[in-house]
C-alpha cells in the first residue's frame, strides 16, 4: 500500500495530528519493511524519533496523555477526551509505596501470575466489527508487554511502553510522561498528604511507633478485596479512610483495622477498629438523619455486624461502602456486600427496615427469594 500511495504522487513526509511522519509510524511499530522502503525512496524523514500512537479496536489515539495514579494505574488517554473516549490502563504492581523508577520490565499473561510489575490491562475502545462500545480486561489470552520507567521529573515519571494484543487489535507504543497523581514519595516515604493506600498504611505505621514507643516497626497492608479506601469529599467536609494491616510486635503478627481523616491536609489515624467491626457501620461522620440513603445503610452494616459477630465470633470481614437502597416513607430494604479474610469471594446480605415513631430500625434479613414492594409496603416472594 506504501509502494503504490507513493508511486502515486503521495508525500509521504505529511505528518498526523501528533506530528508523526509515515517513517516515525513504521519505525516506531517495528515495521522494518516499509521502514527500509521509505528510507530507499529518499527524502523521508523522522519528524519525532518515537511514535506515540495507539491503536484500540477500531479507533486510533494519535495524541497520548498518560498519567499514573497512587503508583499503581498507569493511564493512557487522547487529549481532549471524554468518559467514553478510548483509554488502555496498566494496572501496576511492585513494592508498595515506591513508584517504580528504572524498573523495566517484559511479560505476557503467565509470566503474569509470578508477581511480574504488571498484572492486568484494562481497554475501553469500540468494535472493528459492530463499532459498539466495550470495555474490558486484556487477561485472558497472551499479550506482550514491554515497559521501562526512568526517573521522576518535576512531578513526572518518564519511561517507554510496549502494549500489543493482536487478538483484539489493541497496539499501543509510546515514550511517555506521566503526570504523577495521588501517592507522592518525601525521603522514600508516602506522603501523608497524597491520597492513595500506600499512605494510609504508612500513615498507620507512624501510629503504631508512637503507640508502642519502637521505630521501624514492620506494617504490612492485609491482602484481599477491600482491604483498604478512602474517599474526597468536597472542600469543607471531612476526608476519610480505612485499612486492615498486619504489624509483628514483641515476636507477635498482629492484625488492625484502622480509621483514619484527612485533618488540615495531612492523613493520621483517627480510631482503631477489630476485625470483625465494618467501616460501614462506623463512620468517622455520622449521616444526618434527614439523609436517609446513608442513615439506612449504617443501620444495614451495623445490624450485619452484630449477625457475622454472633455467626462467627473473631472472624475478619471486609465490606465495601456502596450499598442499594429501595425505600418508601413507611418500609425500605438494603443490600449490604461484604468477604470474609481468607475467603474473599463477595457476599450480600439484604434486611428489612421500617419507618415507626420517628424513627427507622432493622426488621430482618430478607431471604434470597424476597424482596420488598415498595408500592405496596409489603415483602413478596420471588421465582429464584
Amino acid at each position: 500500500m506504501v509502494k503504490k500511495l507513493v508511486q502515486a504522487g503521495a508525500d509521504f513526509n505529511v505528518v498526523n495530528a501528533a506530528g508523526f511522519s509515515s517513517l516515525d509510524i513504521a519505525s516506531g511499530w517495528g515495521n522494518k519493511q516499509t521502514e527500509a522502503f521509505l528510507k530507499s525512496v529518499g527524502g523521508a524523514k523522522t519528524q519525532n524519533g518515537a511514535c506515540g500512537i495507539a491503536h484500540l479496536g477500531s479507533e486510533e489515539m494519535s495524541e497520548l496523555i498518560a498519567e499514573i495514579d497512587s503508583g499503581k494505574y498507569l493511564k493512557f488517554h487522547e487529549a481532549g477526551g471524554n468518559s467514553s473516549s478510548p483509554e488502555l490502563t496498566v494496572y501496576l504492581s511492585g513494592e508498595k509505596g515506591i513508584l517504580p523508577e528504572g524498573q523495566a520490565v517484559t511479560i505476557n499473561y503467565e509470566q503474569k501470575k509470578n508477581g511480574c510489575l504488571a498484572n492486568n490491562i484494562f481497554c475501553r475502545r469500540r468494535r472493528s466489527d459492530t463499532g459498539q462500545a466495550v470495555s474490558d480486561w486484556i487477561n485472558k489470552d497472551d499479550y506482550l508487554l514491554e515497559l521501562k520507567f526512568a526517573a521522576e521529573t518535576d512531578g513526572f515519571l518518564l519511561g517507554r511502553i510496549t502494549v500489543e494484543y493482536p487478538k483484539a487489535n489493541i497496539r499501543l507504543k509510546t515514550e511517555f510522561r506521566a503526570k504523577i497523581k495521588g501517592l507522592r514519595l518525601v525521603d522514600g516515604h508516602p506522603d501523608l498528604r497524597s491520597d492513595s493506600m500506600e499512605t494510609l498504611c504508612y500513615a498507620t505505621k507512624l501510629y503504631l511507633e508512637e503507640k508502642y514507643n519502637e521505630k521501624d516497626l514492620n506494617v504490612q497492608q492485609a491482602e484481599g478485596n477491600y482491604s483498604a479506601w478512602y474517599n474526597n469529599e468536597a472542600p469543607g467536609r471531612m476526608q476519610a479512610g480505612g485499612i486492615d494491616v498486619y504489624y509483628e510486635h514483641n515476636g507477635e503478627k498482629t492484625f488492625l483495622r484502622t480509621h483514619l481523616h484527612k485533618k488540615d491536609g495531612t492523613w493520621s489515624v483517627a480510631g482503631e477498629l477489630r476485625g470483625d467491626q465494618f467501616f460501614a457501620a462506623h463512620p468517622l461522620q455520622e449521616p444526618e438523619k434527614a439523609d436517609i440513603k446513608e442513615h439506612l445503610k449504617v443501620l444495614a452494616y451495623r445490624r450485619l455486624e452484630q449477625d457475622l459477630q454472633q455467626e462467627k465470633p473473631g472472624g475478619i470481614f471486609r465490606s465495601v461502602s456502596f450499598a442499594p437502597v429501595r425505600r418508601s416513607k413507611k418500609m425500605a430494604q438494603v443490600t449490604v456486600d461484604y468477604c470474609e479474610a481468607g475467603n474473599d469471594a463477595d457476599s450480600k446480605r439484604t434486611y428489612l427496615l421500617e419507618f415507626a415513631d420517628g424513627n427507622w430500625q432493622v426488621l430482618r434479613q430478607l431471604a434470597d427469594n424476597e424482596k420488598l414492594n415498595v408500592k405496596t409496603n409489603t415483602v413478596e416472594k420471588t421465582e429464584r
